[in-house]
């Protein structure tokens, strides 16, 4: 009798905790007709179930006030690049105007700088052409802009498209380009890039 008692209250506690969970679950499901689904408009945007208006986004990019990598990350990714590493003689203009392109040195009171400016990208452009016209950059991409595309791949992480070829030929047509300067200008262009150097 007294199993038949335990048996009892143990079904009827199972019962309840059964009957609890499946109210939890319809609670957390919820009514989901058709009404409760958010409806959107012709661009994507969520219509206010209030007034019937598209909702503003949550947030917004600014395209203005685009951050640069960290000088270190962007070194890192020239190293990657081109084949070299930073202690070699093409990354001394590099090293020297560290500082001037945003690297920080917090012991000496130096904190970085991710702002992207005109002086800092002429700071950038200037030194980075001993990189573009170093031995190791011909040896991986013999010839610029005819190599772009595993110039770009690997700059970019993605392959070379018509808007990264339409940038290169206006870089080369903008400044009447000589064809000993081809390689060159094709290379800044890519590595001054904000896809590249920014975030």
């Amino acid at each position: 009798m007294k199993k038949l008692l335990q048996t009892f209250v143990l079904i009827l506690m199972a019962s309840a905790l059964s009957a609890c969970g499946m109210g939890e679950v319809e609670l957390m499901m919820g009514d989901e007709t058709e009404s409760n689904l958010p409806k959107y408009d012709e661009n994507g945007q969520v219509i206010d179930p209030k007034t019937n208006e598209p909702l503003p986004p949550a947030f917004e990019i600014s395209r203005e006030n685009t951050q640069l990598l960290p000088f270190h990350v962007r070194i890192a990714k020239l190293e990657r690049v081109v084949g070299l590493s930073q202690e070699d003689p093409a990354f001394e203009d590099l090293n020297r105007n560290r500082y001037a392109l945003g690297d920080h040195n917090y012991g000496q009171g130096i904190g970085a700088d991710l702002s992207w400016s005109a002086a800092k990208m002429s700071t950038w452009v200037q030194s980075l052409k001993a990189v573009c016209n170093s031995a190791a950059m011909r040896d991986r991409y013999p010839s610029l802009p005819e190599h772009l595309n595993e110039f770009v791949t690997a700059a970019y992480g993605r392959e070379a498209n018509e808007q990264d070829l339409a940038i290169v030929e206006d870089a080369l047509a903008e400044e009447a380009v000589p064809a000993e300067q081809r390689y060159e200008t094709t290379c800044l262009a890519v590595l001054s890039s904000m896809e590249f150097v920014g975030r």
